[in-house]
Parts: structure tokens; sequence; C-alpha cells
């Protein structure tokens, strides 16, 4: 038992002794970069068997391909560095922003037919780093809720936008969320002891919306249901930039 005493006041101790070495920080960043839309969907078992019976058909004419989109914001981190040595540190930071996502895609057996959604939504989440030296590495989720966006179609040479406000995203989406996870590479750049430019890549994943059926055109056909469920969903890739202020592992 005294063992036991002893380890726990040894290993306090230590962690007071590293938590008392850190700082808070905080982080501000403009992320820019690409989305590549993916786009899923289940058939219902009655037309998986006639999709066999028409040889692939009903399936492509749902399969969509990925688009290509712009993503950019601007997001604050803020919370704690644990430091455990003068070149190694745990930051635990919780993150809020703006976010501009777009997903698109392209039909598969048309290019001149594709859909393209945007969206500007608050961003909510939390991504701890590893700290050691100058870089960071991080990897964290959250999620995001849009408040407005547009629905941009093209079926050939006619292109139409629609505004989507949040009444609109109701009826058309299950639910107004969009879960996201994200990995990021930072390399700081200090100017002061405690003041740093940032420059670093991102790559993410949102789950996007699954969207309600009777949105889809064609998801009924004769009263028969073709399509289970749909989601839109994105892979992100890009460079973030930004300003640190707070301590140091170099």
């Amino acid at each position: 038992m005294k063992k036991i005493i002893l380890s726990v006041l040894i290993f306090i101790s230590i962690s007071f002794t590293s938590f008392a070495a850190g700082g808070f920080e905080f982080i501000i960043n403009v992320p820019v970069g690409i989305s590549l839309g993916i786009y899923d969907y289940d058939l219902t078992d009655y037309a998986e068997n006639q999709d066999i019976i028409q040889g692939g058909a009903i399936r492509n004419k749902f399969s969509k391909n990925a688009g290509i989109g712009l993503d950019v914001g601007v997001t604050a981190q803020l919370g704690y560095m644990i430091k455990f040595t003068d070149n190694i540190g745990l930051s635990i930071l919780g993150e809020v922003g703006y976010s501009h996502d777009t997903y698109s895609y392209i039909s598969k057996i048309d290019k001149n037919i594709s859909e393209t959604y945007t969206y500007e939504s608050l961003q909510f989440g939390l991504i701890p780093k590893f700290n050691i030296n100058n870089f960071a590495i991080g990897i964290g989720g959250g999620v995001k809720i849009p408040l407005a966006g547009n629905m941009h179609t093209k079926l050939h040479s006619l292109e139409t936008d629609v505004k989507l406000d949040s009444d609109r995203m109701k009826r058309m989406f299950k639910a107004i969320a969009i879960p996201y996870i994200k990995l990021t590479f930072d390399y700081s750049i200090f100017f002061t002891e405690k003041t740093a430019f940032n420059i670093g890549l991102y790559l993410g994943y949102d789950f996007g919306m699954e969207s309600n059926l009777y949105d889809i055109d064609g998801a009924i056909n004769n009263n028969i249901l073709l399509i289970d469920d749909i989601s839109y969903s994105s892979f992100d890739i890009g460079l973030q930039l930004g300003f640190k202020f707070g301590p140091s592992t170099k």
C-alpha cells in the first residue's frame, strides 16, 4: 500500500511539474483547400434485384463521381499546453470558427450533369496536438452547423441556383449537422518567445448530411422506393496559415 501511495504521489508531482511548465495557447488559423465530393447511397432490395435484371442501369442512374470544390474558413483554437520536456508537449485545444464548404458531384453516366452544394457554417470541435520542437501534429473533430447555403445544378447548358435557408435544409436533410474529423501538421516560426507564425497542412473528412428521400429525383418510381438512404460527404486537403500565442517547444 505504501508503494502504491508513493507511486501516486510521484505521478502527481511529475504531472504538476509538467503542467506548470506549460501555458495557455491561442491560435488563429486560416485554412484554404480543395474538397473531393463523396456520394454514398444504398439501393432497396427491390431496386437491387431490378438492377441485376437491367444490367446495372439503376445503379448507374444514381451513381456520381467526385467533383472538386473550394473550402476556406477561419478558426480560433484555445487551450493549454502541457510540457513534458523543453522540446516535447501536448496541447489540448478547443476550436470554434467559420467554415465555407463545398460538396460537388458529377453524374457517372454524363459529365455534363452535376450538382454542387455550398454551406456557410459555424464550426465547433476539439483538437489535441502533439508538439516536438517547432512541429505539431493534431488529430481531432467536431461538428459544423450550416446557417445558409446554395445548391447549384447543371444539366448540360442549363444551370440553376437555389438558396438554402434553414427551413429548406430541414426539409431536404434528416439533420442539419456535419460531423468532421481532421489531421493537421503545423510548423511554428517564433519571432518572440511566445509568438509565432504557423504554416501547415490539413487533411479532413466531412461526413455530410443524409438526404430525405423525397428530395431525390427518381428515388421513387411507380410508388416503389428505389433508395434506402443517401449522404453527401467530402474529403478535404489544403494549407493553413495562422498566428500562435503561447509556449514553445523549440
